[in-house]
């Protein structure tokens, strides 16, 4: 993480900066990164607009199935999914790991399970993540499905219960975008810059901590059975 943070500074230093002195205007996914950006580089106008998703996502779940989970599924009394790009240090995926180990430890099974879809930031995220896996004991709670598209995709957001996204750093995700578009909760980091929509819209916030996390999660399987009526 200390090279990436390098190679980031590095980046402002010989690139980043002379393009932002020249631009007319900045584009920030939202107004967090908008502040991010006025503390770090001398900017003439920043213009805020976040991302956004098609409206036919709207009604996908009345022309899509779930995606069946076999036996995985069948074992769990809730599922939660993760969809983005697997990054262990960006997406938090470690912590998100340690707090299901904890909730495993603390409830004796499991009860829940969690896939992961999307493709590998890099090999190395790959050998950490197969790596956490086992140290935690978490060969029967979690499933790496790998990336998936179009309605594919869509249907894999539609298998989960709730989509958990505990990002240490975001602009404005998609994935939570899209998981509400279709109608799922979600359980959100600050720093996804998304908690405020998330809590209005139903889901849940947790601080970016495994505690937090299974706490959250603990709270949310407490309380599965009216989740549940409602979706």
């Amino acid at each position: 993480q200390r090279i990436k943070g390098f190679k980031k500074r590095a980046a402002n230093l010989f690139c980043y900066n002379s393009y932002i002195r020249n631009a007319k205007a900045i584009h920030a996914l939202c107004d967090n990164e908008a502040e991010q950006i006025r503390a770090q580089f001398d900017v003439h106008d920043i213009i805020t607009v976040s991302n956004g998703i098609d409206e036919n996502l709207l009604d996908t779940d009345k022309k899509i199935q779930p995606a069946d989970l076999g036996e995985f599924g069948r074992e769990a009394d809730m599922v939660f999914g993760f969809v983005g790009r697997i990054d262990v240090y960006i997406k938090g995926l470690d912590l998100m790991l340690e707090a299901f180990a904890k909730l495993r430890k603390k409830m004796g099974g499991p009860r829940y399970k969690l896939f992961m879809i999307g493709p590998f930031y890099s090999p190395d995220d790959k050998k950490q993540i197969e790596s956490l896996i086992h140290r935690f004991k978490l060969e029967d709670t979690v499933q790496i499905i790998g990336p998936k598209f179009g309605d594919e995709k869509w249907s894999w957001f539609l298998a989960c219960d709730v989509l958990v996204y505990t990002s240490r750093s975001e602009g404005v995700p998609m994935a939570v975008l899209e998981a509400m578009a279709l109608g799922k909760p979600c359980l959100v980091t600050p720093t996804t810059n998304m908690a405020k929509v998330v809590r209005e819209g139903g889901g849940w916030e947790c601080d970016t901590d495994s505690d937090s996390i299974a706490q959250a999660i603990e709270i949310i399987y407490t309380n599965r059975n009216s989740l549940l009526t409602v979706g």
